[in-house]
């Protein structure tokens, strides 16, 4: 697990500043009645009360950062749910629902995940993808987030591209992260092979802050 970021959160941690995130969304959802197959995302237009709920909670449990229910929200991967078409109102919405639990005190977080598809073996192209995190970063940033993510990323090129679209397209400050296992050598990749040293590298050239 890698984190990469930019701007006033930054600025805080190297302040000496804790800031305390919130946990898991996809097991609250399922305690609260999220179906094996159902999307997730859609309850932000379903029940926005129990995402409200959700983002409250966390809220009141102490954290200064609550993320929204937003991971999937890609019109790639809503496609597959037949929600493509409703891509921008569900991130809108997730971003409402997650800044009217936080108020203007605490940080908003855009959760954009990966998109399922995979680009060397052509299921995708550059564009298709740029074009995809570009719509659903500008969604988070009119809903009112102060910071977009782009997590759990295990393709490098697939991060790259969605940390330039939310730069390029939005004043939002920028988180990355990437997720890593170890091997039997005992180095530390990505499912796509990627090394912590090869993200950094990379993400470096898209002016993150890597202090």
């Amino acid at each position: 697990y890698n984190v990469i970021i930019m701007g006033k959160i930054l600025d805080k941690l190297k302040s000496g500043k804790v800031l305390v995130s919130d946990g898991a969304w996809g097991t609250f959802l399922q305690a609260k009645g999220l179906k094996p197959g159902e999307c997730p995302e859609s309850w932000n237009l379903l029940h926005p009360e129990e995402v409200l709920d959700i983002a409250k909670r966390y809220i009141e449990a102490g954290a200064d950062i609550v993320e929204t229910n937003s991971f999937g929200g890609n019109r790639l991967k809503l496609l597959h749910y037949g929600l493509d078409h409703q891509t921008t109102e569900i991130n809108q919405r997730a971003a409402e629902l997650s800044r009217k639990a936080a108020g203007k005190e605490k940080i908003v977080i855009g959760s954009v995940g990966p998109t399922g598809k995979i680009l060397m073996t052509g299921e995708v192209t550059e564009e298709e993808l740029y074009e995809a995190f570009k719509e659903q970063s500008i969604a988070l940033a009119k809903g009112g987030v102060d910071a977009i993510v782009v997590e759990t990323m295990s393709d490098l090129d697939e991060a790259r591209i969605a940390v330039n679209a939310a730069r390029e397209n939005t004043a939002c400050e920028i988180i990355c992260t990437m997720t890593f296992e170890k091997t039997m050598t005992g180095e530390y990749r990505t499912m796509m092979g990627v090394t912590p040293a090869e993200m950094v590298h990379t993400l470096k050239k898209t002016g993150l802050d890597l202090s």
